[in-house]
Order: structure tokens, then C-alpha cells, then sequence
């Protein structure tokens, strides 16, 4: 068990003062201060969360054959400098995906499509995922259930939608779907669903929604993927939270990621 060493609380204090008082000067240091605060935000939330998780190398035990180095991500360029952070959130899905194989994946809420490239790129040539983002044409009904931070997001991904597997040449395997989510008919595409991202809008209301149905549709031995779970959007943390009360809910570590299969054990392993 680690101890606190009080020979920090000095610079602590320190710190503080100057970045309550002396960081706001320019718009380098506002934006540095928002970051700061941020991951001080986010460490709290995980020092604090008690949702079970499971961490890289139980994945990696968990799946035989799997070989680790084989997993497939898009070009670096895609995955920096922009909203979808790093690479560690992709390398799981890779992962999850280069074990699974899955025929058929549905995803809700494309964004740039670096998720559903993923998938394409860890599955066989005749596996098909389908993505349902909002067209970019929609209406006020569309977004009136959206939280405020998505619909923000809406206004500025208007001809970016998929952006990241356009003319790429697994692009074929991609099926997007331009609707709001609310109705989706998952039947209308496929029977069954092996892998599954739920990473559309963030209510409590889209989330159980989407989840529904990809439950519905799950096949056995499938896995779900609820990205986003973290402090600021408690509408996708608080129905994981009353999901975990009904079936085997394990985070991945590191990430924001939640996961479900019913090959999930009471250790957490998949």
C-alpha cells in the first residue's frame, strides 16, 4: 500500500496558489490549466470508482492465440491530435476484435470512423460493420436527446462523418448507417451481433436505447463495448452502473471502456 510522503504537501500548496492565480495569462496557460484540471478530475474518478476491472495482461491471458503484435490500428496520424485521444482505447478494440473474429459488428456513433476501421482491420475479409451516426442534415427532434456536449459536437462534424476509412481499401466491409439512433431497426441488418461499440450519444436515455439493442441482438460468446465511461458524462456512467446490478460489467483498465460477454467469469477474465 503506498503512503503519502508529507514532504509533498508544501509544493502542493504551491502549486495550487500558482495555478489558481498565475496561469490565466495567456491562452497557452488557460488551455494547460483546463488539461490540468482534467486529469485531476479523471484521477480522482478512478481513485474513487469501484467498477471491477480488468487490466491488459488478464486480456491478454484470456485470450489464447492472440498474438499481441499482430493487432492491426489505423495510421498514427489519425489517432493524435484531435478529439479521440490516444492509442491505448483502439489497441483494446484491436485486441478484442483480432480474438473474436467477428462476422458481423455494430457500432453506434461513427464520429470519424476510427473505430469502425478498427474492426475492419482485425476482422476477415467477409466480416461486415455496420455504424449508425446522424445524417448531416437532421433535425431539432433529432438532437433533443442529446446532452449539450453532443450536440456541439453535431454542429461541427458535418462532412467528417467516416472520414478515416473513406477510400481505404477495407472500406467495403464498412456499411454506415445516416439515422437517429432511436430508429435503428438493428433486425433490418443482421440476425445476430458478435461485437458491438456503444459510442453515440451520451444520455441515459441514448445509451440504454442503443445498449437494448445490441443486447437483443448479442450472440453468444459476444462482447459489448460502452465507451465514454468516466466523471462528466453520467449519463453513460450511471446506466453502466445499473446494467453491472443485472449482468458481468468489467472496465478495461487504462481506458474508459466497459465490457461485457457472457464469457466474462466472476475474476473478470474474458
Amino acid at each position: 500500500m503506498p503512503t503519502f510522503d508529507t514532504r509533498h504537501i508544501g509544493p502542493l500548496v504551491k502549486d495550487a496558489i500558482s495555478l489558481s492565480f498565475g496561469s490565466l495569462t495567456t491562452e497557452r496557460k488557460r488551455t494547460w490549466l483546463v488539461e490540468v484540471g482534467r486529469q485531476v478530475r479523471n484521477a480522482a474518478f478512478e481513485s474513487s470508482d469501484d467498477f471491477p476491472t480488468i487490466d491488459v495482461n488478464d486480456l491478454l491471458a484470456a485470450l489464447p492465440g492472440t498474438d499481441p503484435d499482430a493487432v492491426l490500428l489505423p495510421p498514427s496520424k489519425s489517432l493524435f491530435g484531435n478529439t479521440v485521444g490516444g492509442i491505448t482505447p483502439y489497441y483494446y478494440v484491436g485486441l478484442i476484435c483480432a480474438f473474436l473474429r467477428p462476422a458481423v459488428s455494430f457500432e453506434f456513433g461513427t464520429f470519424l470512423g476510427l473505430s469502425a476501421l478498427t474492426v475492419a482491420l482485425n476482422t476477415d475479409p467477409e466480416a461486415r460493420i455496420y455504424t449508425v451516426d446522424l445524417p448531416d442534415e437532421f433535425s431539432g427532434e433529432d438532437v433533443s436527446t442529446l446532452t449539450m456536449g453532443d450536440r456541439r459536437l453535431v454542429d461541427k462534424t458535418a462532412g467528417i462523418v467516416g472520414r478515416a476509412f473513406r477510400g481505404h481499401p477495407l472500406a467495403h466491409k464498412i456499411v454506415q448507417i445516416r439515422c437517429n439512433s432511436l430508429e435503428v431497426d438493428v433486425g433490418a441488418y443482421c440476425d445476430k451481433i458478435d461485437f458491438a461499440f456503444v459510442d453515440g450519444g451520451h444520455s441515459y436515455e441514448l445509451v440504454k436505447s442503443d445498449t437494448e439493442k445490441c443486447l437483443n441482438r448479442l450472440a453468444p460468446g459476444g462482447v459489448i463495448v460502452w465507451d465514454d465511461y468516466r466523471w462528466n458524462l453520467p449519463g453513460v456512467s450511471t446506466y453502466v452502473q445499473e446494467l453491472r446490478k443485472t449482468i458481468p460489467l468489467r472496465r478495461l483498465a487504462g481506458t474508459q471502456y466497459v465490457v461485457y460477454s457472457d464469457r466474462l467469469n466472476g475474476k473478470g477474465a474474458v
